[in-house]
């Protein structure tokens, strides 16, 4: 008998709406801080030191975030304040003078990712069943990217009113501040998950297979090529700079349409083999790009394609990491999850941009593509209970 589908709970559509919302402000100011750090006389060393410290500071906020939740902490509480120092710090970038002042802005920034985004996801885990979960990390997803494709509207809408790139700063509070209301007025304020303790510690969940889980996490982050690559190959490709903006509104369009679809696949499939599926078009995708020449209508469908796709899999990597633990460590299992993938992105990055230099788009495409193949095989020996 076919199982009806409900409506999603309202934590899920809070949680939404404010992560739209947020993502909307936060995407007005982030293509704009390249030309902004420019205008003040720093370069690309100072944009991946900016960058660099940025992440490094989030990733290990979300672990220490985690376990907080898993004490008992206040879920709503914590989200709330890390959505809120965002937001208050993100207009600062008005009174930048240098680039270390836009460091600074940039940290706070991460801060407040840092210290949200571990208790929101599990106030979205805690908010569905196990036969919803892909579903509900798919829609906060679609979410994302559809305030990923809003930002950056309301930003060229602004430019061509002949607004200052210093006023767009200024203008980013709205969208922000709304989603901060939002927040405090609409999420649920539960009580600790039955089985929080204060001498809960820091430490990977008891669960069989998290490591391996937390490996594949990691690869499958260092199999996915940063979208700035992606618009570098779209550029060899003979893409315009007008395309190139085009094309990021499309990724992000595309991202925000598949990913509740692959939330409800992974439902019904299961998270390991939807995860696979999602990991090899990725790397069938990436390693056809890679060996694609001046055929551009091919190489901007294999770019599409394998953006789309890297745009989609870390709700399904959540969803997963809550179903491999018992719920009183669901806390730390989204943040080791969000550890593992944050460090990893850092030195794969790098990695991926010097293969790059050294051996063309051929075979640093290629190298991801067969790293994707290592994740697969991971998560596919993974206990039958995920």
């Amino acid at each position: 008998m076919r199982r009806v589908r409900i409506a999603l709970p309202r934590t899920v559509i809070v949680v939404g709406l404010v992560s739209l919302l947020h993502d909307a402000g936060s995407e007005m100011v982030l293509p704009l801080v390249p030309a902004f750090l420019a205008t003040l006389g720093a370069g690309p060393a100072a944009l991946g030191l900016i960058e660099g410290l940025a992440d490094a500071s989030s990733a290990a906020l979300k672990l220490w975030s985690g376990l907080l939740a898993d004490r008992g902490a206040r879920l709503k509480r914590l989200t709330v304040l890390g959505y809120a120092l965002a937001n208050l710090a993100r207009p600062l970038n008005f009174l930048a003078t240098s680039w270390g002042h836009v460091l600074l802005v940039r940290f706070a920034d991460r801060v407040g990712k840092g210290l949200r985004t571990t208790p929101r996801d599990r106030l979205l885990a805690d908010s569905v069943a196990a036969a919803d979960r892909g579903r509900a990390f798919g829609f906060h997803r679609a979410m994302d990217h559809t305030g990923a494709v809003l930002g950056p509207l309301l930003a060229i809408v602004a430019i061509r009113l002949n607004v200052e790139v210093r006023s767009i700063f200024l203008l980013s509070a709205i969208p922000g501040a709304l989603a901060v209301i939002i927040a405090l007025q609409g999420l649920p304020d539960p009580p600790p998950t039955p089985g929080a303790s204060d001498t809960a510690t820091l430490r990977l969940p008891h669960a069989k297979g998290i490591g391996r889980f937390l490996l594949a996490v990691a690869l499958s982050t260092a199999a996915s090529p940063a979208d700035a690559f992606l618009l570098w190959r779209a550029r060899e490709l003979g893409v315009s700079l007008e395309g190139g903006l085009a094309l990021w509104m499309v990724l992000h369009v595309c991202r925000a349409v598949v990913s509740e679809q692959l939330g409800r696949l992974s439902d019904r499939l299961g998270r390991p083999r939807t995860l696979v599926l999602v990991w090899s078009v990725m790397g069938a995708a990436l390693f056809g790009l890679g060996w694609v020449a001046n055929d551009g209508w091919l190489g901007m469908g294999l770019l599409a394609l394998a953006g789309t796709m890297s745009g989609t899999m870390d709700g399904l990597e959540k969803a997963l990491a809550v179903d491999l633990v018992e719920p009183a460590e669901r806390g730390r299992a989204l943040g080791s999850y969000h550890f593992a993938s944050g460090f990893a992105a850092l030195p794969s990055a790098a990695g991926f941009g010097l293969l790059y230099a050294a051996v063309g788009a051929p075979g640093a495409f290629s190298a991801v593509a067969a790293i994707s193949v290592l994740s697969s095989a991971l998560v596919l020996s993974l206990p039958r209970r995920s």
